[in-house]
C-alpha cells in the first residue's frame, strides 16, 4: 500500500493532544510549554510522558520512545506505519483539527464535564467504594469500540454483553467497558489495563444443563463466543470474574455436573481446577486441550503464545 508524502506530512500536523484526548487520556499537569502525562505505554508511577504541542512531538521517558503522532499511534495501537497513517486519517472528522491550539483544547476539556478520562494518575486500580456510576449505556465511544475489537471481539457481539460505563472517582470522571455480574455490579476495563469493579460477584447464564462452562474473565467468555461463532452457549455458563469467587461458583452447582474449565493456563487457574477435582466434581480442562500454549482464551484468539525463557 502506497501513501504519498503529502498525506504523511498532513497527518503529522494532527494534534497529539487531540489524539490522546480522543482516547480519554488527559494531561496530569502543564509545565512551561509542555503537557505532562502518565505514559499510555507503561505502568509508570511518576508522570514522565511529555508532549510539546508547538512541535507536536512526544517524549516518553518511561519507555524511551519518542517521535511524532504517527509513531505514537504505532506504539499505542500496535500497528505498522501505513496502518497508523490510515488510522489517523480515519479519525480526521471526529477527533482532529489541523494545527489545533493546545491551550484551547485543554480549556475545552476543563470546562466540559462530558469529557471523560482513561487516565488514573498512574494507578490502574481504584477501590470499589469510591466508584460512583453516572450512566450505563450502549457502547458508542470510538475508543471503547476500538478496545473491544483489539481484543478480537466483534463489536456487535460485544454490545450484547458489554455496556459503556461513565463513572466518577474522587470527583474525577472516567469511562470504561462494563460487564455486569449477578450482584448488580460491573467489571470495568479499558485499553490502559485499568481494572475495577463496582461490586463483586459471578455472572451466571443459567440454562439448567448438566454441563457447565466455566470462565475466569469476561474477555475469555467473549473470546469463546467469538471462536465458536455463536452469540450464546447452550450450556449453563459462569464467569467467575476472579478465581477468588470459586466458593460463589460452588454454591451454584448440583450433584453430577460436568465442568468445562476454560480457566487460565497459570498457577491460579490450575489451583482452581485442582480444588474442583478435590471436591469431587468432574472437570474437563478445555484450556489444556484447546490452547495449551496460550495463557488464556483471549490470547489464543489473538494468536498469542506463552513466552518461555
Amino acid at each position: 500500500m502506497f501513501i504519498n508524502k503529502a498525506d504523511i506530512e498532513e497527518v503529522k500536523q494532527y494534534s497529539i493532544i487531540d489524539y490522546l484526548n480522543s482516547n480519554g487520556i488527559q494531561p496530569f499537569k502543564e509545565v512551561g510549554k509542555q503537557m505532562v502525562y502518565y505514559s499510555p505505554l507503561t505502568n509508570e508511577k511518576t508522570a514522565s510522558f511529555l508532549v510539546e504541542p508547538n512541535k507536536n512531538v512526544f517524549n516518553d521517558y518511561s519507555s524511551g520512545q519518542k517521535g511524532d503522532i504517527i509513531r505514537l499511534v504505532e506504539l499505542i495501537e500496535q500497528i505498522p506505519f501505513i496502518e497508523a497513517v490510515k488510522r489517523i486519517q480515519s479519525l480526521k472528522s471526529t477527533c482532529f483539527a489541523p494545527n489545533s491550539n493546545v491551550t484551547e483544547t485543554y480549556q475545552r476539556r476543563e470546562n466540559n464535564v462530558s469529557d471523560l478520562s482513561f487516565s488514573f494518575s498512574g494507578n490502574n486500580t481504584i477501590k470499589e467504594s469510591k466508584i460512583e456510576i453516572k450512566s450505563v449505556q450502549p457502547i458508542t465511544n470510538p475508543s471503547l469500540i476500538q478496545y473491544v475489537e483489539q481484543r478480537g471481539i466483534n463489536i456487535d457481539l460485544g454490545k450484547i454483553y458489554l455496556k459503556e460505563i461513565h463513572f466518577s472517582n474522587n470527583g474525577k470522571r472516567y469511562f470504561a467497558v462494563g460487564f455486569q455480574n449477578n450482584s448488580g455490579g460491573y467489571e470495568l476495563r479499558n485499553a490502559l489495563k485499568f481494572k475495577a469493579k463496582t461490586a463483586n460477584g459471578i455472572t451466571l447464564f443459567d440454562k439448567g444443563t448438566k454441563t457447565v462452562n466455566l470462565f475466569e474473565g469476561f474477555f475469555d467468555f467473549l473470546s469463546a463466543l467469538q471462536y465458536y461463532n455463536t452469540k450464546a452457549f447452550n450450556n449453563t455458563t459462569i464467569v467467575l470474574n476472579t478465581n477468588n469467587n470459586l466458593q460463589l461458583f460452588l454454591n451454584t452447582l448440583t450433584d453430577n455436573q460436568i465442568i468445562n474449565s476454560f480457566l487460565d493456563n497459570d498457577k491460579s487457574g490450575q489451583s482452581t481446577v485442582n480444588q474442583l477435582i478435590n471436591k469431587g466434581h468432574k472437570v474437563v480442562n478445555q484450556s489444556q486441550k484447546l490452547y495449551p500454549n496460550s495463557k488464556d482464551f483471549n490470547d489464543y484468539l489473538l494468536g498469542k503464545t506463552i513466552e518461555t525463557v
